[in-house]
């Protein structure tokens, strides 16, 4: 795995933790691709980790 710096501005706002976060939550159940998703006040906790992938793109990975 390979991991890069945050630029100054990235680094500054995830240390203030000022700006909301908003994230979308969908669920496929059977695995066909029909996906239900959760309703924001259903959420108590969400964990999300995102990772730069070295071959280009992000990938994140959460619990919920």
């Amino acid at each position: 795995m390979k991991f890069y710096e945050l630029d100054n501005a990235l680094q500054e706002a995830i240390i203030a933790a000022e700006k909301p976060v908003r994230v979308r939550i969908a669920v496929d159940f059977t695995g066909k691709g029909d996906v239900e998703s959760v309703f924001d006040q259903d959420i108590w906790e969400a964990d999300v980790d995102g990772l730069k992938e070295a071959a280009g793109g992000t990938s994140a990975r959460g619990e919920v």
